[in-house]
């Protein structure tokens, strides 16, 4: 799990960012949905929506939502 910016980059601390997830628990795509697939699973990250921030102990809260 990651937080990242518009670029993809994990933000630095006390900034807001996007929380992606990778690994074998990740879906494989939305069932009959490529186009929606193709939206949220990018490079092998699924991008939640979520808008994050961390803090200087490594900590993600939960801020807001990129989409609905």
């Amino acid at each position: 799990m990651r937080v990242i910016d518009e670029n993809n980059k994990s933000i630095e601390e006390g900034s807001r960012g996007e929380v992606v997830f990778s690994g074998p628990h990740v879906m494989k795509g939305y069932f009959r949905d490529p186009e929606r697939t193709q939206q949220v699973l990018i490079d092998g990250w699924m991008h939640s929506g979520d808008i994050a921030e961390v803090d200087s102990n490594g900590f993600i809260y939960i801020v807001d939502r990129k989409r609905i």
